[in-house]
């Protein structure tokens, strides 16, 4: 096994927005309180962690205290779970010492390696507005304790900032910043420091032997027993006698050293994801601007991605909210074509839809809701082409299309059944869960029948010439029976100029079949009496022309792809 512990040094500190640069600190419930957290104003008038608040206080007057809560917390965990969702399922959250644990070694080969998979990691929480730390070892305990920051760094082992290559184990710069607008946090500083990857356990515990125990996370009346009795690292207490350290400290202790080095399970409770998707996000200000939301809809959507991935799922409609102060909140449907859970293109969509947004107001909160959503089949990588591609790359191209152009600016078309050219196909709205299927709608037929009416001014009454099908053609260029119908027709038939009694597009028109005659629609005045052909000009384009009966004028009604 191999998990990777995400640690959030000062979590509650970076949730804590405030405009003002004050000096800040968390602090926690115990009696007498104590700093648990000090933003980089207040660590500059020598405010520690741990330093009771009156100690504080002494050294900063102006200090601005918070206590601890570990409701929001856990909501920011529980949020980081859902965005880190796609790369595992087995996830668990360490509420008190602010770290998401992850599961990996079944996700490697997925993601092409560790290396891999720790660069996209570390891209996700790129975008993310809280400090981290990342550690990995065999044992989740030991994973959370490298990455706490409990291995101190040497410089025999530091060397031109680089850590020395050891068997096993991946050092690692730890991320300290993201970009924060429009979401400004405190702090985003501290101290640039190595996180280690061990991939097993001898690595792990050649890393965790030098901790220091004034670091451990112990009770303080253990840590000050340890140290009383000359104890200065992780493994001097464990090449002690288990019998006397388990007297002397409690058997927690050794247990505790047994889970740490893998002698002992570890078992914890995995993270659940919510049964309903609804997230939201407070924003450090009113934003008033649409391109300023972007940082926050992609964090959303990255969590929206993870549920359904942990779900095993796809989005079919969800709705962006846009909270005001003092104004009803403004709503962005999308509904898709294909459920997808596509991190990347739900945002794209989004992204289309507030292009064209005008806030009445500025915003103050965002929310993503998912009101559908269903099963979707696992991706797999086949041998041989799925046959399903095609039909969701249409999907894709139809989601962007509604979303960039509106949902009533993309249609289908429906075959309907008509002699008349004109009213054979009708152009209906695509339904937003379905690809292939389209509603017919009448009034569709009658705008296109309107459309297809005869044009017959400037017509010449002569007979054409030039009938005769091309000698030189061959059987094989003719067109095939379903192609006898081109997919493109013009909503109004375009006039063709004749030259020597042959009809002129783009040239002169070469015939490949005809004529084929089309009687009908005596019955609700809308009589059509043509003769059809195939043509090609000479830029190889194949046309569908007709020729009145009447008056016997050249109209171009349709073009092959």
């Amino acid at each position: 096994m191999l998990w990777l512990a995400i640690h959030c040094p000062r979590l509650a500190l970076d949730l804590w927005r405030d405009e003002a640069e004050a000096p800040r600190a968390v602090v926690d419930g115990e009696r007498p309180p104590r700093v648990r957290h000090a933003n980089a104003a207040a660590r500059g008038f020598g405010v520690k962690r741990g330093m009771s608040v009156a100690a504080a206080y002494a050294l900063c007057g102006a200090l601005v205290v918070r206590p601890y809560d570990p409701a929001p917390v856990r909501e920011a965990l529980e949020g980081l779970a859902l965005h880190l969702g796609r790369y595992t399922p087995t996830l668990c959250l360490d509420v008190a010492r602010d770290t998401l644990l992850l599961e990996v070694s079944g996700s490697l080969r997925l993601f092409g390696g560790l290396a891999k998979l720790r660069s996209a990691l570390r891209e996700d929480l790129r975008g993310l507005a809280y400090a981290y730390r990342i550690g990995g070892a065999p044992t989740p305990e030991g994973a959370m304790l490298l990455a706490s920051g409990v291995v101190e760094e040497r410089k025999s082992e530091m060397g031109n900032g680089k850590s020395e290559q050891r068997r096993g184990a991946l050092p690692e710069r730890l991320e300290s910043r993201s970009a924060p607008s429009p979401f400004p946090i405190s702090d985003f500083r501290f101290p640039d420091r190595a996180s280690l990857i061990a991939t097993d356990i001898a690595s792990a515990w050649k890393l965790l032997a030098t901790a220091s125990v004034a670091k451990l996370p112990l009770a303080p009346e253990q840590r000050e027993q340890l140290m009383r009795v000359g104890l200065r690292t992780l493994g001097e207490i464990a090449r002690l006698p288990r019998d006397a350290l388990a007297r002397r400290c409690g058997a927690a202790l050794v247990d505790w050293l047994d889970r740490v080095r893998g002698a002992k399970p570890d078992p914890r409770a995995a993270y659940q994801p919510p049964e309903a998707f609804a997230r939201k996000i407070e924003l450090f200000a009113p934003v008033e601007g649409v391109d300023a939301l972007v940082f926050g809809v992609r964090r959303l959507v990255g969590e929206l991605a993870g549920w359904l991935s942990l779900r095993g799922g796809g989005a079919q409609r969800l709705v962006l909210v846009l909270a005001h102060e003092h104004r009803p909140a403004s709503e962005v449907p999308l509904a898709l074509a294909r459920a997808s859970r596509d991190g990347a293109h739900l945002f794209a969509l989004l992204r289309e839809r507030l292009e064209h947004v005008r806030l009445p107001a500025p915003v103050s909160a965002l929310t993503i809701r998912l009101d559908a959503w269903q099963r979707t089949r696992a991706d797999s990588r086949a041998l041989f082409a799925d046959p399903a591609q095609e039909a969701e790359n249409a999907a894709t191209l139809i989601e962007r299309l509604r979303a960039r152009l509106g949902d009533d600016a993309v249609g289908g078309i429906a075959v309907n059944g008509e002699h008349r050219p004109g009213l054979a196909q009708s152009t209906t709205a695509l339904p937003a869960a379905s690809v292939g299927a389209v509603v017919s709608h009448r009034s569709a037929a009658a705008s296109a029948a309107a459309g297809a009416k005869r044009v017959r001014q400037g017509c010449r009454t002569d007979e054409p010439q030039g009938w005769r099908r091309e000698p030189s053609r061959s059987p094989g260029s003719s067109l095939p029976a379903l192609a006898a119908r081109p997919a493109w027709l013009l909503r109004v038939p375009q006039p063709l100029h004749e030259q020597q009694g042959r009809p002129q597009y783009r040239g002169a028109l070469t015939f490949i079949s005809g004529p084929e005659r089309i009687e009908s629609g005596w019955w609700d005045d809308d009589d059509q009496r043509r003769d059809y052909f195939l043509a090609e000009n000479p830029q190889g384009q194949r046309l569908w022309i007709f020729r009145t009966r009447e008056d016997a004028c050249w109209y171009l009604h349709g073009l092959f792809g």
